[in-house]
C-alpha cells in the first residue's frame, strides 16, 4: 500500500523483487512503467509501458512486460526487447491483441507461460522454453475469460495453473496438454487471484466475497480456509 499510494499516479501492476530489497515496478499501460530501487522514495520512468511486469526469480536483471506484445529486458527494465510474435492461427483465426498474464518457471527460468487474447473474446495459453523467443499454443477451458491468471510451480515446469474468475482453478501437469480442476472444496469459482508459495506446497486463492483458500499441491487435498 504503501508503494502504492508513493507513486505519482495510481498504477495497476505493483511487482515487487524477491532477491533485491527495495526494488519495485509499478507499471500502468497508459502512464507507462516505473521502477524505484529504494522502496519507494524515488521513482524513474522506464522505456515501456505494460500492464504487468514479471521478474525472472532466478536472475532479477532478466523483466517481462506484458503489454500489446511481449516484451523482455535483460537489464533490470532498463531497456526493452520484442521477440517475435507468438505464433498467429490460420485464417479464418485473427490475430493475437495483447497479452495480459505472464508466468516464469523458477525451476527453469528458461520456461514462460503467457496468456494472449483474440478477437472474439477468445484467449489461448502458449508456452516457451527458449525465454520467449518461440512459442508453442494450447487451449485450456477457460479460453473465454479474459481476465484469467497463469501461474507455473516453482519446483515443477510442467505444473500450470489457470486461475479464472469463470471457471475457477485449473491445473496441468503436463505443460498445458491437459487440464483439470481444483474446484473441489471451494466455496465459489470466482478466482480474483492467487500465488503459490516459494516452496510450492500451497496455491493460495482469493475468492470474490469469500475470502482466502489454500490448496495443498503435494499431497494435494481439499481447500482449506487461510483464518
Amino acid at each position: 500500500i504503501d508503494v502504492f499510494a508513493s507513486a505519482p499516479f495510481p498504477s495497476w501492476s505493483i511487482t515487487a523483487d524477491p532477491h533485491l530489497p527495495g526494488v519495485v515496478f509499478a507499471s500502468n499501460p497508459a502512464a507507462g512503467t516505473l521502477r524505484t530501487r529504494d522502496g519507494g522514495k524515488t521513482w524513474k520512468p522506464l522505456q515501456q509501458p505494460v500492464t504487468q511486469v514479471v521478474i525472472d526469480p532466478t536472475n532479477s536483471s532478466r523483466v517481462y512486460g506484458a503489454s500489446l506484445e511481449f516484451m523482455r529486458s535483460i537489464d533490470g527494465g532498463e531497456t526493452w526487447v520484442f521477440p517475435p510474435p507468438i505464433p498467429i492461427p490460420p485464417p479464418p483465426d485473427p490475430p493475437p491483441l495483447g497479452t495480459w498474464s505472464i508466468a516464469v518457471a523458477a525451476s527453469k527460468p528458461n520456461v514462460i507461460y503467457r496468456l494472449a487474447r483474440f478477437q472474439g473474446s477468445v484467449s489461448e495459453l502458449f508456452r516457451s522454453e527458449d525465454f520467449g523467443v518461440s512459442w508453442t499454443r494450447f487451449s485450456h477451458p477457460a479460453e473465454f475469460d479474459l481476465e484469467a491468471k497463469v501461474l507455473v510451480d516453482p519446483r515443477d515446469e510442467r505444473d500450470v495453473f489457470i486461475l479464472s474468475p469463470i471457471r475457477g482453478v485449473l491445473r496441468s501437469t503436463d505443460g498445458g496438454a491437459l487440464w483439470r480442476s481444483l474446484n473441489d472444496g471451494l466455496p465459489a469459482t470466482h478466482v480474483n487471484s492467487g500465488i503459490i508459495d516459494p516452496a510450492g506446497l500451497y496455491l493460495r486463492v482469493a475468492i470474490q466475497n469469500r475470502g482466502v483458500w489454500q490448496i495443498p499441491l503435494n499431497p494435494r487435498g481439499r481447500a482449506v480456509r487461510v483464518h
